[in-house]
């Protein structure tokens, strides 16, 4: 029979060491709260009567709800409760935070500082900052990078001209979603293997809680956060989270000049209707968030002194109307968060004198005409977020200059709007939105333009969504142009999802099933005069298809998703096809 081990640890990659092979690996689920009450009950209640275990269920299950299925959580509150013999001390243990109980302190923690202490200095502050988001929060691996980004974690750019910073952050966070730090992941659905959301455990964020308001400096414990933000040690915090009290707190307009060590200040969801101007003495602060304000209308001037900032987040600030040229004055500033705001009427120019800015968030801010012409200064600009945005008609050119950029949620091609040449250089776009307008003819959006291009040479590029927008009156395109422009957007093999919308085209681009492809995912929507579908079956990779409202399309070869040699091996291929609406 031979010998079989059994290894049991926290960390994945310890697991996978022996070659173990992905069938031998068992991930342990969590306890029902019906299983964790009745090893709770067995330590607390040992010796008890079933009548005097009965009485005491009712909190009980609450406790063990708190523990959220981990058995060591249930043992040690078991332990806790084992000297308590009346129910309102354990009504005191139910209504306690986890982390103030010395019990779980002593018991519990030190459980989870096995795998803590093994964490390089970066991943303790990584992992410690996830305190700050409320418990049971999806948080978006994204957002949480960016933050990390601002605040320092990640390590300094200089030397990799901030290129991997972002990548830096992803292999943070897979290095303690592999230590089971994290669950509940939420994946790309295009890409199965991509975390893009998660939530921390009740009782992990209570570890993280209990870290970020008691680190260990030289033996002695430091207070870096609170939510009392008691006189005595409000100098000396860090971090300031609860503030929804502000609005009320008396003490508003000089707790900010008290403050000056403060690095974060999450403002969000507080009904404010001003800011204090004591918020200018914050010299240290590095993240400000300001978001969901709704009767915010204006911000203090000295706001825009707080140089060390790198995180700026002003979005759902609905009453905001303008900016002060004096937000160039933020130099040290990375990411700046604008979406949904309605009223905010223009980008002053002076944001562009923000170099260091690499997040442009503007998404649904749909009075703002146009983009800052000076936008080529912003040479370290990875992601510029203009979704909803279809008040911007016209692109400035300087686009063509900002190498660095990643994301271009929508770019307009067509008379007086972008041209398609200006994309040449941006070489390392992972994800692109044309859409392309055919009004006044094809002056700007010809054959030639659409090499120029280039999208072939970008090999970072995972995702494209070609819209031809509608045109106005009658459409005189000849439909050899429409093919030989779509045919010239032929993106790098490497890309992965494809989207292709509103194309008058009689047939699809010769590209779309070239073999050597590795897309997994197309989307064809509203064809009004394709005929025919090409075999993408040829693509080795392809996963899914969706096709919606092919006006003309009759017929198709019903072997369409099969190479030739699956057709006379009659094997099909696991493709998921969705398709509708055919008026024909």
């Amino acid at each position: 029979m031979g010998s079989k081990v059994l290894v049991t640890t926290r960390n994945e990659e310890v697991a996978k060491t022996p070659n173990t092979p992905e069938n031998g690996i068992h991930r342990l689920g969590v306890l029902s709260d019906e299983a964790c009450w009745l090893l709770l009950q067995r330590i607390a209640l040992c010796g008890r009567s079933e009548g005097d275990c009965a009485q005491y269920k009712d909190v009980g299950m609450k406790i063990v709800h708190k523990c959220k299925g981990l058995p060591l959580a249930a043992k040690t509150l078991g332990g806790l409760l084992c000297g308590k013999n009346s129910l309102e001390e354990w009504e005191n243990v139910l209504h306690s935070e986890t982390w103030e109980l010395e019990k779980i302190e002593v018991e519990l923690f030190p459980h989870l500082l096995l795998s803590y202490n093994e964490l390089s200095p970066s991943l303790k502050r990584c992992f410690s900052y996830c305190a700050v988001f409320p418990k049971d929060t999806h948080i978006k691996v994204e957002e949480v990078i960016r933050r990390w980004m601002a605040l320092g974690y990640l390590g300094s750019d200089i030397g990799s001209g901030g290129g991997d910073m972002e990548l830096r952050g992803r292999q943070y966070f897979d290095n303690l979603a592999m230590r089971s730090l994290f669950q509940d992941f939420e994946k790309d659905e295009n890409d199965g293997e991509k975390i893009m959301s998660f939530k921390l455990h009740d009782i992990v964020h209570d570890f993280s809680q209990y870290l970020r308001n008691n680190s260990v400096e030289a033996g002695t414990k430091t207070k870096t956060s609170c939510q009392a933000c008691s006189p005595q040690l409000v100098s000396q915090v860090k971090e300031y989270r609860s503030c929804l009290k502000w609005k009320r707190d008396s003490r508003k307009k000089t707790i900010c000049s008290e403050l000056y060590n403060l690095q974060t200040l999450l403002l969000r969801y507080c009904n404010l209707q001003g800011i204090p101007r004591g918020i200018g003495n914050l010299i240290n602060l590095r993240h400000l968030d300001l978001s969901h304000n709704q009767s915010l209308e204006e911000l203090p001037m000295k706001i825009w002194n707080l140089i060390n900032l790198r995180h700026l987040d002003l979005s759902w600030n609905k009453s905001i109307k303008e900016l002060p040229r004096e937000i160039g004055n933020l130099i040290n500033l990375r990411h700046l968060d604008l979406s949904w705001n309605k009223s905010l009427k223009e980008l002053p120019e002076s944001i562009c004198d923000l170099r260091e800015l690499q997040t442009l968030n503007i998404e649904l801010c749909d009075s703002i005409p146009s983009l800052p012409q000076g936008i080529h200064h912003l040479v370290k600009l990875k992601h510029l977020h203009n979704y909803g945005t279809d008040s911007i008609k016209q692109f400035p050119q300087g686009l063509a200059h900002l190498t660095c950029l990643r994301a271009l949620r929508i770019f307009r091609v067509g008379k007086d709007m972008g041209r398609l040449g200006w994309l040449k250089n941006l070489n390392r776009l992972r994800s692109l939105e044309l859409r392309i307008s055919l009004n006044g003819g094809l002056e700007n959006t010809d054959v030639e333009d659409a090499r120029e291009g280039e999208l072939r040479n970008k090999e970072y590029l995972q995702t494209l969504d070609i819209f031809f927008e509608k045109m106005r009156g009658k459409d005189e395109v000849e439909d050899c142009v429409r093919i030989d422009a779509i045919d010239a957007l032929q993106p790098h093999p490497n890309l992965q999802i494809l989207s292709i919308s509103w194309f008058k085209g009689s047939r699809l681009p010769g590209w779309i099933a070239s073999p050597v492809n590795q897309v997994k995912y197309i989307r064809l929507s509203d064809f009004d005069n394709l005929l025919s579908l090409p075999p993408l079956g040829i693509l080795p990779c392809l996963e899914e298809i969706e096709i919606i409202s092919m006006h003309e399309l009759r017929q198709w070869d019903v072997n369409f998703l099969e190479s030739p040699q699956q057709q006379s091996q009659s094997q099909g291929t696991p493709i998921v096809l969705l398709m509708c609406t055919f008026p024909s």
